[in-house]
């Protein structure tokens, strides 16, 4: 990764990953970064419901990836126009003033026009604004650049494209101009049709970029009434205006900010994915924590003692530990917690997992029983848990946010959607949370461990190419895609000295589905292994960027072992064993389905398939 050079730091609780595989092991931090989507097309129908004022997302939905460019889909069939009488001129002194302190951009539109925002950037115009006709319309637009670039440089691209999207586009002007605040903008006139290819349109469009950020400010109406609403027009785009983004009113000073994707849910005990679990461990935490040598270490709990041969554990909570809101963590919160996470109606996918090994789990998980009677309270600050054998890994298995506590009062107070205002214990608490947009901490000044040394940490959760993002110093922290890998690497390049490298616990794999053919045979499963050349995988496809997995556990992991020789690459001893199935050669072979959830990996995927057929005949 690049990371900028500034002493900044902050606490971090290192999550504990679970593994299963086979795969290849990622080495340096070098993720994929996905390239940007085509830039967006403007919505010429009619558009959604409008109220008066812009209405703020209120429910986070999971962003998979962070995307580039917005792609609203054009209308179906043509709408019908209405006629110029019916859109009069607005009146140039009654504008209402839309701020997005997110983006950091400003725009004024008529006070008699409706107004709202988009819900999700990557889709959706920042904001729509028509007139009560619904004509004129502004639309504004951000999207990403995989580099910085002027206005003018852009607008060849954005006349490319809009050939595509616009019915009869031409070009009737363009020039280089300024908006009001003296920022650098291209400006252009553009005359188009309705879908239907018969109702003329004309457009004043704005182009401004900053960093790897482009604005489009699209306001449109009737080739007849263009002249008429011009005045109106031009003072609309002209009042476009940049500043610093301050998103929930935090300077970029003061914050630590990254480039990621959203979380699906805060709520430790539904956690099941590692970019969820990166929020949570902020805002959260339990009895115990991962040191960054990954040893188990006291964190609500102050210590334990281990009794009856490794079955029974005794908690001692910290008599400092505390909620956000000052209230005192008991050992009660904890049993609390422990019921709610193993709660069938809560449906947590984790639960059975991280919690199984604690007596009485199976009939909690079952709803066969209210109380999880392995989880008991001695007094304020002692817990008791029992477990059905001694297991050295137990307490591994209490870091995994499944096992924090929350505040029952904080989570039975509101709705599903609780974690919209936790009352964590975390190092961090959640300032805002704007689905597909942004999402901010503050530090905990509380903090039982001591505060962190940032103030804030700001997530952007909309954005494009890490890499170009940081260079503009959008974000402070940057993951080398193979697409960077090379220059990252090259002592010559100025990044080249900001460039850090270390070993992730990510493991990638192929999984076979066991209980159904052809997987069903382990014979066809190792054969199948054999059959995987992944030293070419990882030097020609990956370009050494990961290290070829030999078991279950990635470098850096306690109990790794460097001298596992795993499953080699063996094509001969694969086709001899496929041959002692009742597949034979391969011609036996039902069609065989690969499902996955993103295609990050295709040229890995490709050249596997490519792999079974030369050496399998599959």
């Amino acid at each position: 990764m690049f990371k900028r050079g500034k002493k900044i730091h902050f606490l971090m609780a290192a999550p504990l990953i679970g593994l299963l595989v086979l795969g290849a092991c990622v080495r340096p931090t070098t993720t994929t970064t996905p390239e940007p989507l085509p830039t967006p097309t403007p919505s010429l129908g009619p558009a959604p419901a409008l109220t008066a004022t812009p209405t703020p997302t209120a429910t986070p939905t999971p962003t998979p990836t962070p995307i580039s460019a917005a792609q609203p889909t054009p209308e179906a069939t043509p709408i019908v126009e209405p006629t110029p009488t019916s859109a009069p001129a607005a009146d140039a002194e009654a504008f209402t003033l839309y701020e997005n302190d997110i983006f950091g951009m400003s725009i004024s539109y008529p006070s008699d026009w409706l107004a709202q925002e988009g819900l999700n950037p990557a889709i959706d115009p920042l904001l729509i604004a028509e007139g009560e006709a619904g004509l004129p319309r502004l639309l504004l637009y951000l999207f990403y650049l995989a580099e910085p670039s002027t206005p003018e440089e852009y607008a060849p691209f954005y006349q490319e494209d809009r050939q595509l999207d616009l019915p009869n586009m031409e070009v009737v002007s363009e020039v280089n101009t300024l908006t009001a605040d003296g920022t650098p903008a291209y400006d252009m006139v553009i005359d188009f049709t309705d879908l239907s290819g018969e109702v003329p349109r004309r457009a004043r469009v704005t182009l401004v970029t900053r960093g790897t950020q482009v604005f489009e400010i699209f306001a449109f109406t009737l080739l007849i009434d263009f002249d008429r609403q011009a005045e109106v027009i031009d003072e609309i785009l002209q009042s476009f205006s940049l500043r610093e983004p301050t998103p929930f009113g935090i300077p970029r000073e003061e914050a630590l900010t990254l480039f990621d994707a959203a979380p699906s849910t805060l709520d430790p005990h539904k956690v099941a994915t590692t970019t969820d679990s990166q929020y949570v461990l902020q805002i959260f935490s339990g009895l115990v924590t991962l040191d960054q040598e990954l040893n188990v270490i006291p964190d609500l709990a102050a210590s334990w003692d281990i009794l009856d041969g490794g079955k029974t554990y005794v908690f001692h909570l910290r008599d400092d530990a505390q909620f956000h809101d000052g209230k005192p963590v008991t050992a009660s919160d904890f049993k609390y917690s422990f019921e709610r996470a193993t709660d069938p109606a809560l449906g947590s996918k984790t639960a059975s997992i991280y919690l199984d090994d604690i007596i009485g789990f199976q009939e909690k998980i079952r709803g066969e029983a209210q109380e999880f009677v392995g989880v008991e309270t001695i007094d304020d600050l002692t817990l008791r848990i029992r477990i059905d054998a001694s297991k050295p890994y137990f307490l591994s298995k209490l870091t995994y946010p499944t096992a924090f506590v929350v505040d029952q009062q904080n989570v039975e107070a509101g709705d599903s959607n609780w974690f919209l205002d936790p009352n964590g214990t975390g190092p961090f608490k959640l300032k805002g949370w704007k689905s597909d947009r942004i999402l901010a901490l503050e530090r905990n000044v509380s903090y039982y461990r001591g505060q962190a040394q940032v103030p804030y940490i700001v997530f952007r959760l909309f954005g494009g190419i890490g890499v170009a993002m940081y260079e503009t110093d959008e974000i402070d922290v940057a993951y080398v895609g193979l697409g960077d890998l090379e220059r990252a690497l090259d002592p010559a390049e100025p990044l080249n000295q900001e460039l850090h490298i270390s070993t992730e616990l990510t493991l990638f794999y192929l999984g076979f589905d066991s209980t159904r053919p052809p997987f069903d045979d382990p014979k066809v499963r190792k054969a199948f292994a054999l059959a995987l050349d992944r030293d070419r995988l990882v030097q020609e496809i990956l370009e050494g960027a990961v290290e070829k997995a030999k078991g279950f556990l990635p470098p850096g992991i306690p109990g790794y072992n460097p001298d596992l020789a795993g499953i080699p690459f063996n094509p001969e001893q694969a086709r001899a064993l496929l041959a002692e199935t009742t597949y034979g050669s391969g011609d036996g072979l039902p069609p065989l389905e690969y499902t996955t959830f993103r295609s990050i990996f295709d040229a890995v995927l490709i050249a596997i398939l490519e792999m079974w057929q030369e050496n399998l005949g599959v």
